[in-house]
């Protein structure tokens, strides 16, 4: 890993990186509303994200009054929220710029736990579907929290052509996942495809992860919103940045 791999320089060499950052102005809203012919509901919701989930309605994503997206689920055992760039071909730059392994992108996103994280489950990182659940997606690089998983601490999931690594954030890093929180969770990928998470700057261990698969498949996922029991769950997002190598 080169100087030019640390963060600092790769957020501020605009000459040699794309930069998409995300400052929530409106919230996502499910697909249908942005292709919505009525202009109360096309134009009150993002145009460069859309909301999904299992049950998830429009109305779950909102504008915090403190800044950011705030996604609070509805109250079933499996509901969910979960904001990813928009499907539609040519909706958004931030889903058709390929997002490959080769070009060491980076996404991170500054996420505020509600005032409960028990039986629920939260995720940000690279993937290939909208699922928490580890085994799903062959490759991958992402942050998961589950309450019932790893004492409550933060997880860091890489996978290379379906073999998985996960890895628990130890205590030394980070203290268990807290209510009322914020926390700035990092994914870099860098020249050689080797990857490393860090949270609030920190890196979560001394030496990065193995090298990914070369793919341009993958789809930043800022955040995933899981109930695992049901009560509502929620989690702001207070802004999203992603970047590679043009």
């Amino acid at each position: 890993m080169s100087l030019a791999d640390v963060a600092f320089d790769r957020l501020h060499d605009h000459q040699r990186r794309l930069v998409h950052h995300k400052n929530w102005m409106r919230p996502p809203g499910l697909n249908a509303d942005i292709q919505n012919a009525a202009e109360t509901a096309r134009m009150i919701v993002d145009p460069d994200f859309e909301l999904l989930g299992l049950n998830a309605v429009s109305t779950v994503a909102t504008i915090s009054t403190t800044g950011g997206c705030l996604l609070t689920t509805v109250a079933g055992a499996t509901d969910g929220a979960i904001i990813l760039p928009h499907l539609d071909a040519s909706q958004s730059a931030w889903a058709t710029v390929l997002w490959d392994t080769a070009k060491s992108p980076t996404l991170e996103a500054l996420l505020v736990t509600g005032s409960t994280v028990a039986a629920m489950v939260f995720a940000m990182g690279f993937k290939l579907t909208n699922t928490s659940v580890i085994a799903t997606d062959d490759d991958q690089a992402y942050f998961r929290y589950a309450a019932a998983d790893a004492s409550g601490q933060f997880q860091f999931i890489t996978s290379r052509a379906g073999v998985d690594t996960t890895y628990t954030v130890p205590t030394s890093v980070i203290a268990a996942v807290a209510a009322s929180t914020a926390y700035r969770l990092r994914v870099e990928v860098y020249s050689d495809r080797t990857v490393m998470g860090f949270i609030n700057d920190v890196p979560i261990r001394a030496t990065p992860f193995a090298a990914l698969t070369s793919l341009t498949t993958f789809i930043p996922y800022p955040t995933i919103v899981l109930n695992a029991a049901a009560v509502v769950k929620s989690v702001t997002n207070r802004y999203t940045t992603a970047t590679k190598l043009y």
